[in-house]
């Protein structure tokens, strides 16, 4: 997803070593009201690196985006 995102944006690949998205949504009826994940571009892999789970939902930062 991130990367389909990336390429709509106009970044090309050579671009997205060391870059940091986030992707953040709301998520009704589940135990979380809200979740934000963070990943991180390391050589040819995506790794997670933050998970924040939320009490109360998003209000404006739902979508994905650069860190």
């Amino acid at each position: 997803m991130a990367e389909i995102w990336l390429r709509e944006q106009g970044l090309p690949e050579d671009g997205w070593p060391g870059l940091t998205v986030r992707h953040a949504e709301n998520t009704p009826g589940g135990m979380w009201q809200s979740v934000v994940i963070e990943i991180e571009r390391r050589g040819d892999q995506w790794i997670v690196t933050k998970i924040d789970r939320r009490d109360r939902p998003l209000e404006d930062q739902a979508g994905l985006s650069l860190v």
